[in-house]
């Protein structure tokens, strides 16, 4: 028969472990809340940030795309009066 004793250091250095771990999340939503963003760094959310930074590309994309017609729009209406 085994028999643990609770010690009075065991408490101690429990107790400091889980007020880390809860400081540890009471900072985390208090970034959350100063920059508005649920993903502030890739390890926040993996996926998340994959999906994020798929979406800044498709807009870049589209941005370019936008410029190029305006670009190109009057062009194409002095050639056609040609």
């Amino acid at each position: 028969m085994i028999v643990s004793r609770i010690t009075p250091n065991l408490i101690a250095s429990r107790t400091l472990i889980d007020i880390n771990q809860q400081l540890a999340r009471i900072s985390e939503y208090q970034e959350r809340l100063a920059t508005g963003l649920r993903v502030n760094r890739p390890s926040d959310d993996p996926i998340g940030a994959s999906r994020a930074i798929g979406a800044r590309v498709q807009l870049a994309k589209n941005e370019r795309f936008t410029g190029n017609i305006e670009d190109i729009g009057p062009q194409l209406g002095d050639s056609e009066q040609i």
